[in-house]
């Protein structure tokens, strides 16, 4: 539910830009190795106290449904394009997706090669 967020239009909104049709392919090709994890009458509970620990209230309440999962689960980390928004939980790790890109060095003259000319 939440990939389907952020990989829709528009990319200039910290989306993915996918199209319909191209994220439900995306989606199918991946649902293969996934572990959906069933809502259960427990999570309404742990719902409803975090919101009300963490004051939680307008369009922060999506997040506060996806750190109760997570918690309840022991599921330790997610991939968010806004990581920021997940820090004052303390209850999980979230990464933003740049922080996995692994920047290639060498084309920037590290790495022990000179860029004296």
């Amino acid at each position: 539910m939440d990939l389907w967020n952020v990989a829709t239009p528009p990319a200039d909104r910290n989306r993915l830009g996918f199209w319909h049709d191209e994220l439900l392919r995306e989606v199918a090709g991946r649902e293969e190795s996934l572990s959906l994890l069933p809502d259960v009458r427990v999570l309404y509970a742990a719902w409803k106290h975090l919101v009300h620990s963490y004051r939680v209230q307008d369009v922060n309440v999506n997040d506060a449904r996806l750190v109760d999962v997570m918690s309840v689960y022991a599921v330790e980390s997610l991939l968010s394009f806004n990581s920021d928004d997940f820090k004052h939980y303390g209850l999980v790790t979230a990464l933003h997706p740049a922080s996995l890109l692994v920047r290639d060095l060498s084309d920037e003259g590290h790495l022990g090669q000179s860029t004296a000319t």
